[in-house]
């Protein structure tokens, strides 16, 4: 028994993101509150909105519970922004960004932190 949740938040996004698994979460600030059922997300903004999506989770969105990075028709942006935070790596394109979607799941313990540079290549090719 118990409450299982996830709580995203990065300097770059405009916000923070709750998605509950298990059990119950309140979200709240100035302008509102909600309490969330096991399966739905909580999109809480910088203006003090929070959207609520009920039934919103997939498979993928509980496999970093498990310790993998899971992809479901990402884009490109989303795939290595996601790459780029775990493993602290700083993500430059060059030319026109693919506009190919990526699906797929992989082990975050596949790729060693400290030899990324030698071992990034196989989670893109899984991905």
């Amino acid at each position: 028994m118990g409450t299982h949740f996830n709580v995203s938040s990065y300097p770059e996004d405009n916000g923070f993101v709750t998605t509950l698994l298990e059990g119950k979460v309140r979200i709240f600030n100035k302008q509102a509150e909600l309490i969330l059922q096991p399966g739905d997300r909580a999109i809480s903004y910088a203006d003090g909105s929070i959207q609520l999506k009920n039934r919103a989770i997939n498979k993928t969105d509980v496999d970093w519970k498990n310790n993998y990075f899971s992809f479901s028709d990402d884009n490109i942006e989303s795939v290595m922004l996601e790459l780029a935070r775990w493993y602290d790596i700083k993500v430059e394109y060059q030319g026109p960004k693919s506009t190919a979607t990526f699906s797929g799941k992989i082990g975050k313990n596949s790729v060693s932190p400290k030899s990324w540079k030698s071992s990034v290549e196989p989670i893109l090719n899984s991905v």
